[in-house]
C-alpha cells in the first residue's frame, strides 16, 4: 500500500488508519456501541375507524349519541365526535361511557389532563373529554365532544379518502 505525500505525514496517516482498525476489531471501542437493551414497547398501531366505532358503541351504550365530525381541515391523526345530552346528566353518562370502553373494549387509563378531563388510551390512541360541571339549568342540553388523538404515522384512518368532485369544465375540442 503506497500513500502519497510520502516521509513522515504518509506513515502518521496509515498509523491512525491502523490503530482504529485495531481499537475496532478488538473491542476497546465496544464502550461507544455498547448495548443499552431493547427499546421501550411501541404501542400497536390501531386503525382510526376502530377507535371511533369503539368509543361511539360506549358513549350510545350510555344513551350519549354521537357523530364523527368531517375531516375538513383535521391533520390526519386527530378524530373529533360530537353530540349532545341533557344536561343534569351529561357528566354522569362521559364518566360511563368512558368505564365501558375500558370494560367491554379493552381500552386501559389515559394520561392524566387534570380534573375534569377524562381520558382513556388503546394502542398509540388517547381520546379525551371535559366534563361539563353543574348544568345550568333543567332543560338546557350539554354538547359533548370526544376529541381523539393518535402518536404514530401508521394510525392514519382506515377509510380511503372521498373521490375528488368531478371536474365541471368542458373538455376541449379535438380538430
Amino acid at each position: 500500500m503506497r500513500i502519497r505525500g510520502g516521509g513522515r505525514t504518509g506513515r502518521t496517516l496509515l498509523t491512525a488508519v491502523t490503530l482504529a482498525a485495531a481499537l475496532t476489531t478488538t473491542g476497546c471501542g465496544a464502550l461507544l456501541l455498547d448495548d443499552k437493551g431493547p427499546l421501550p414497547p411501541r404501542p400497536a398501531a390501531v386503525p382510526a375507524d376502530t377507535v371511533v366505532t369503539e368509543l361511539t358503541a360506549a358513549l350510545a351504550a350510555e344513551g350519549v349519541p354521537v357523530e364523527r365530525a368531517p375531516r375538513d381541515g383535521l391533520p390526519d391523526c386527530y378524530e373529533r365526535l360530537t353530540g349532545r345530552h341533557a344536561a343534569q346528566t351529561a357528566d354522569r353518562a362521559l364518566r360511563a361511557a368512558f368505564e365501558r370502553v375500558r370494560a367491554d373494549h379493552g381500552w386501559g387509563t389515559g394520561p392524566d389532563q387534570g380534573e375534569g378531563v377524562l381520558s382513556a388510551k388503546r394502542g398509540n390512541w388517547v381520546a379525551m373529554a371535559s366534563l361539563q360541571g353543574p348544568a345550568p339549568g333543567p332543560a338546557e342540553e350539554a354538547v359533548i365532544t370526544v376529541s381523539l388523538v393518535c402518536s404514530g404515522p401508521s394510525a392514519a384512518p382506515s377509510s380511503p379518502p372521498p373521490p375528488p368532485p368531478p371536474s365541471t369544465e368542458p373538455a376541449p375540442a379535438s380538430s
